[in-house]
């Protein structure tokens, strides 16, 4: 696919980058105008040359390696609770909506007096698309019996290798005998890897999915951090330098 001169530009510089960079920060590196370097880069990551982890950060879209890991995603989430007084008591009908693009349906069992919760979304939920459907969760609870919940749960974990291909086969799945498995498949242009998890608290799956955040959000902030002191640095030096030449000239004119 055909680049043109500035998206050229923005690649070869991209390449050459460690970290990620905001398109503020690529067009100072290149001299670009800060709103066509917006665009370019969104039309790059379309043609898949760069790709976005976060909001408003790209890297270039290596074809190898580990840079082209999506984020941490749960999908095929079911929650279930006991709840006292719903057994045996009249059957209530499904709850279903939409939240975020996310489909979410109640079911509330009389014979063994379980509230379930089913959620599945097609790319799978982010931390932050997750934490949005269990709040909504809990305040329907709380709504519907007064009471805060014990859930346990099954779900999976996936993350996306993009750009890539498995040769000669489609997908291939590995079990164990506690119920876990691991699948490897094709998923459009990316390769899936999906771990499932067949009982846990709902507390061990949102500490799992909140630690994984923190320690991305964490490095990011470390970056940025040391990017600020590196300018600050810079701007130290600069006005060292004029200082100097300014001494220096007044010594000049004071031996003449």
């Amino acid at each position: 696919m055909r680049l043109t001169e500035t998206e050229q530009q923005i690649v070869d510089l991209m390449k050459e980058q460690e970290y990620l960079l905001q398109p503020s920060e690529i067009a100072e590196k290149t001299g670009l105008n800060p709103s066509t370097v917006r665009v370019s880069c969104t039309k790059l990551q379309k043609k898949g040359y760069l790709y976005r982890p976060i909001p408003g950060f790209y890297k270039f879209l290596s074809p190898y390696g580990d840079a082209n890991m999506s984020g941490l995603r749960v999908h095929d989430l079911r929650l279930s609770a006991e709840v006292p007084g719903l057994r045996g008591a009249v059957k209530r009908p499904d709850v279903a909506f939409v939240l975020n693009g996310a489909e979410v349906v109640y079911q509330f069992g009389k014979r063994h007096g379980k509230f379930s919760v089913s959620v599945s979304h097609g790319r799978g939920l982010d931390y932050f698309g997750l934490m949005r459907v269990l709040a909504r969760v809990e305040e329907d609870a709380m709504r519907f019996f007064g009471i805060e919940l014990e859930y346990e749960c099954s779900f999976h974990l996936n993350r996306d290798l993009r750009f890539l291909r498995l040769d000669r086969f489609q997908s291939v799945t590995i079990g164990d005998l506690g119920g876990c498995f691991r699948r490897i498949y094709q998923k459009g242009d990316d390769v899936r890897v999906e771990v499932g998890v067949s009982k846990a608290s709902l507390d061990e799956l949102v500490d799992l999915v909140t630690t994984e955040f923190n320690l991305t959000s964490f490095c990011f902030s470390i970056r940025k951090s040391l990017v600020n002191v590196e300018k600050t640095v810079k701007e130290i030096n600069r006005k060292v330098g004029d200082t100097q030449r300014f001494l220096a000239g007044f010594l000049v004119e004071d031996e003449s």
